[in-house]
């Protein structure tokens, strides 16, 4: 590999690491504010109010399963997505980002740019989800 494709590729690297990075803060924060409000500490359970009519508070429990189980599905994505950025980053470690784990071509720039923890190339992540 010449100097110059070797320069370019670090600073790629660099430019993908904080990206990661800074999705994993993000998915992190969100995680915490999810984990409070399934433990009853964030704002449903602040913002409960005592009176009104039984139709109210029913409606308002059904409401509130609603988003408890929204908040158990989006919990279990953030893992999820946790878990690939994670592994981007030590694949990073390993001089092995952007390289498809179930062929080992290369994982296109564009794609990396629109999805920097994908681990499969779009040739692949296609056969996957086909079949």
């Amino acid at each position: 590999m010449r100097r110059c494709e070797v320069h370019r590729r670090a600073l790629d690297y660099e430019l993908f690491r904080r990206s990661l990075e800074e999705e994993r803060e993000r998915l992190t924060a969100g995680r915490r504010n999810i984990d409070l409000r399934l433990a009853g500490k964030g704002p449903l359970a602040e913002g409960a109010e005592v009176g009104g009519d039984l139709d109210e508070h029913q409606g308002d429990g059904v409401a509130e399963n609603v988003e408890r189980q929204t908040d158990v599905a989006h919990q279990g994505n953030v893992a999820q997505l946790l878990n690939q950025i994670d592994r981007a980053l030590e694949k990073m470690e390993q001089g092995r980002y952007g390289i498809c784990d179930r062929c080992g071509g290369e994982i296109d720039r564009a794609r990396l740019k629109a999805l920097p923890w994908a681990n499969l190339c779009l040739a692949c992540q296609g056969r996957m989800e086909s079949g």
